[in-house]
């Protein structure tokens, strides 16, 4: 089990989330609206679309023989028309279906990379995840970025929560690679992942501790206590069992 005294510094360390806390200047001030038409677009040709409406620079290697974007098709049979938010969410959706993921390198400057799941970069994903706040992840569950959040409980164990998250997400092997999950002094959570799925987390985790705070049985011995408290949390996690 990781502890979130094992992990703070870094996390100390993640940069500001680029759309709370958005690039600056006239670069940043795109056009009303972003479009997709319908029919057949290269995964690189997203990212140069995205990257010049949102005022952007993206960097994307493609010298890795399990990274080769250029070859990668992503087919939308619908036109879509999307605003500033759609068209990070968007792009982040259809990139991610292929194993693409956008970081920050120089978020201030507008300066990102898209790194491949597959490909040997994986490690600078986790390593550059977007702070948030958990109003901001729960806010955005259609945006597909890695982030990293913390959220106090005030009725329930910690330790225990973080526990049945972990035996939740070991039965996602698609989860692992990329998810942490630690506590600290049984009062607060930390959670790294993806947002969309860190924002189910979030939610579950909530109405937990709302269950827990609203409970008949406050006078119930420690131990029976905390038992209900686990059960509590493993009802809701069952709720996460769906993407």
């Amino acid at each position: 089990m990781l502890t979130f005294a094992s992990i703070a510094t870094i996390v100390c360390l993640f940069p500001s989330f680029p759309v709370s806390h958005g690039p600056n200047g006239p670069r940043a001030v795109a056009k009303q609206s972003f479009v997709l038409d319908a029919g057949e677009y290269r995964v690189t040709e997203l990212v140069e679309l995205s990257e010049k409406f949102l005022g952007r620079n993206y960097l994307m290697r493609t010298d890795s023989a399990t990274c080769q974007p250029d070859s990668q098709m992503i087919k939308i049979t619908k036109r879509l028309e999307l605003d500033r938010n759609g068209c990070e969410e968007v792009v982040s959706q259809l990139l991610y279906h292929q194993d693409w993921i956008m970081t920050p390198l120089d978020a201030s400057r507008g300066i990102y990379e898209w790194i491949n799941l597959a490909g040997p970069r994986l490690q600078h994903v986790k390593r550059r995840s977007f702070y948030m706040s958990p109003d901001d992840v729960i806010a955005r569950p259609s945006l597909y970025v890695h982030v990293t959040t913390t959220v106090a409980v005030k009725h329930l164990d910690a330790r225990e929560m973080s526990k049945g998250l972990h035996q939740w997400a070991y039965g996602r092997p698609d989860l692992l690679q990329i998810l942490t999950i630690g506590y600290k002094n049984n009062g607060t959570i930390l959670i790294a992942g993806m947002a969309h799925q860190v924002s189910r987390m979030l939610l579950a985790i909530r109405q937990a501790d709302e269950n827990g705070a609203n409970a008949p049985n406050r006078r119930a011995s420690p131990m029976q206590n905390l038992q209900n408290q686990i059960n509590q949390l493993r009802g809701q996690v069952k709720q996460l069992s769906g993407r």
